[in-house]
């Protein structure tokens, strides 16, 4: 992927971080983000920690004092800070990274580091690959084994930790956090049904936001449909491993954007692995021009033609009109409204078309009894009910 260069990106979003949908947060803020969405960081030092050795970059880095360290690009200053772009990248070391939180750090203790929330995806690899291989009851089972499967673990890490191939694994899910990271301005605002950036009375936020869009038109343009789809499939598999509930993130995304982003634990993790990749999709469709495949499409499993019509009465759910989403949401039971009102004579009747029909989702049976009038050869009527009820149901019949 060193075809996508997001650096020039990355610079204009630290000169204007109103673009930016989401609010950044500093360490103790990235960490409780986290660990409400069941990826376990431990705490706030340990995401500085992981900021040191590479393994996390940040979005903005604002230093009190020069960073003389390579991959850290200076963008401005500011009420006596220095505003960053950190653009590292991992160096190798032969004996592995186990125990370097304890090593002595060389870059700037007091920096101040703010993360973009899509952060969560490296974090999450962090926790995937860095956890023990030991089940539960390993101890119950047999303790001698707990000591073996952290021995294994321990020997693992060390080689796997020591080459290029670690390095080059954790610079790949940064870099695919910052894709989702640098369309936020442009993507994100579809997905919410509304744009964050504040009013500015000279429109100099959006003067800047116009400017980042042709700079992102630029860059993305170059990339293609190919590097973005891999982006979005690798974070739409990483959805499914965390919750392989599809279909009820489908049923999720259709929720209010206040509500959904609210979500906790593995839910809410793989909510917002397939937002970014939907962040991603959105700003690529604005920009190139083109529909791509929406979330559920990709990841695990694959469609049969014409499966997604009959499942959604529609082949774009995610774009779909109203009423087909709310056909779809009526289809899972999650719509009661009444739909259908059946006026019937008797409990003859009644039951007849109950005992066909059942308890119909959204038609109501009204049984009139017997309560008609007839009215100077103009036919009958039922008694009590209103001239406009009565006008509909002439209609109808």
């Amino acid at each position: 992927m060193d075809s996508l260069d997001l650096v020039g990106l990355r610079k204009t979003l630290v000169k204007a971080p109103e673009l930016w949908q989401f609010r950044l947060q500093e360490a103790d803020g990235l960490c409780r983000y986290a660990n409400e969405r069941g990826i376990q960081i431990l705490n706030s030092d340990a995401v500085i920690s992981l900021w040191r050795t590479g393994m996390l970059r940040a979005d903005i880095v604002a230093a009190p004092v020069p960073i003389e360290a390579s991959g850290f690009v200076l963008i401005t200053e500011s009420d006596g800070e220095l505003f960053y772009c950190d653009a590292r990248h991992i160096e190798p070391r032969a004996q592995g990274v186990g125990g370097i939180f304890g090593v002595s750090p060389t870059l700037p203790i007091d920096a101040r580091l703010l993360f973009h929330p899509f952060r969560l995806y490296p974090l999450y690899h962090v926790d995937r690959v860095f956890r023990g291989k030991a089940t539960s009851v390993q101890y119950l089972l047999h303790k001698d084994g707990v000591v073996r499967i952290a021995k294994s673990d321990v020997e693992h890490l060390d080689h796997w930790t020591s080459t290029n191939q670690f390095a080059d694994r954790f610079d790949y899910w940064n870099k695919v956090a910052e894709l989702a990271i640098a369309c936020d301005p442009i993507g994100y605002p579809d997905i919410v049904n509304a744009s964050r950036i504040p009013v500015n009375s000279e429109n100099v936020v959006h003067s800047q936001l116009k400017d980042y869009h042709e700079l992102a038109t630029e860059v993305l343009g170059k990339v293609g449909v190919g590097v973005v789809d891999k982006f979005r499939s690798d974070l739409c598999y990483a959805a499914e491993l965390v919750d392989d509930n599809k279909l009820l993130h489908v049923l999720l995304r259709l929720m209010a954007s206040r509500e959904r982003e609210r979500l906790r634990g593995a839910v809410g993790e793989a909510m917002l692995f397939l937002a970014m990749a939907e962040t991603i999709r959105r700003a690529a469709e604005s920009i190139l021009g083109r529909h791509l495949r929406e979330e559920d499409e990709l990841g695990f499993g694959q469609w049969m033609d014409g499966a997604r019509k009959q499942l959604y009465g529609t082949t774009r759910i995610l774009d779909a009109s109203t009423e087909d989403r709310r056909d779809f949401l009526t289809s899972m039971g999650l719509d009661a409204g009444v739909k259908v009102r059946c006026y019937v004579e008797g409990d003859t009747e009644i039951g007849a078309l109950t005992s066909a029909l059942g308890l119909a989702p959204q038609t109501e049976f009204i049984n009139v009894r017997g309560n008609f009038l007839e009215k100077r050869g103009k036919g009958l009527q039922i008694v009590g009910l209103s001239r406009t009820i009565r006008t509909l149901m002439c209609l109808a019949l």
